[in-house]
């Protein structure tokens, strides 16, 4: 009986032995006959919002339009102004600017005739040498400029015209002279000009040396001679100087002269039908 009993329980543990799971494969692998499903969730959202707004949508629109001061308010008419040339930067022609910047000792008048919202009349003249406060010279023709735009006042432009200066002592013609600057809003003044034309070397050349000389030195600094408006020679240069100020002289008005050395000119200013040299 015992022996029957044993070999019931022995038939009973190989039963329950055969149920043992024998799934003995690597993690996630269906090897065994068992539940291998090792499906984790490795859904790890690293998502993080990285929207940062970066526009740099910046205005450049810029304003180009160069505001140069205010509008004059003042009549200008009859009013005179003194330009010191010895004060101006000579630019051109390059090279020369100290060498004819030591000669040109003159001061220049300027003076209004009349002037409305746009037109400016203006008449020129050359001062008397060393003259303090600055003179006229009656002996010398008034330089009669064009009627000018004057729509963008405060500045202005006058011009072509023609003047002689006294350089070193020797008599010299620029032509096509053109002169620009900015009046101060009272019209006591102006300021930022600039005055530019043709000058001819010829009376010039002594001062450095033999005829052509000053034509050849400008050469040196890559500068070229073009043809004179006089006579179509090869001798003028233009001259360009930048820095011009002029300051206005009160109670002085420039007077119409005709011509060169007219008549009783060393006495005042000349009658209207006085007789000139040209």
């Amino acid at each position: 009986m015992r022996l029957l009993s044993l070999a019931f329980l022995l038939s009973v543990a190989c039963t329950e032995d055969h149920k043992i799971e024998t799934d003995t494969g690597p993690i996630g692998s269906d090897s065994g006959g068992g539940d291998s499903d090792t499906d984790t969730d490795t859904d790890t959202d690293t998502d993080t919002d990285t929207d940062t707004d970066t526009d740099t949508d910046a205005d450049t629109d810029a304003d180009t339009d160069v505001d140069t001061g205010d509008d004059v308010t003042e009549d200008l008419s009859g009013r005179t102004y003194v330009v010191t040339l010895a004060d101006a930067t000579i630019v051109e022609p390059a090279g020369l600017g100290s060498l004819l910047g030591g000669y040109i000792t003159q001061d220049i008048l300027l003076g209004v005739v009349s002037s409305n919202d746009t037109e400016i009349e203006m008449i020129g003249t050359i001062a008397v040498e060393g003259s303090s406060p600055a003179e006229q010279d009656y002996c010398l023709a008034t330089i009669d400029f064009p009627t000018a735009d004057f729509s963008r006042n405060p500045d202005f432009q006058i011009g072509p015209s023609d003047l002689v200066l006294d350089v070193g002592g020797v008599t010299v013609e620029l032509s096509s002279l053109m002169v620009t600057g900015t009046f101060s809003d009272d019209g006591s003044s102006f300021e930022d000009g600039t005055l530019s034309g043709t000058i001819d070397t010829r009376p010039l050349d002594p001062l450095v040396g033999d005829a052509g000389a000053i034509c050849e030195y400008a050469g040196f600094f890559g500068a070229s001679c073009v043809s004179c408006p006089s006579d179509g020679e090869e001798a003028c240069l233009t001259l360009v100087a930048e820095d011009i100020t002029g300051t206005e002289l009160e109670g002085v008005t420039i007077g119409f002269v005709p011509g060169n050395n007219c008549e009783a000119c060393e006495d005042g200013l000349p009658a209207a039908d006085a007789v000139c040299d040209g």
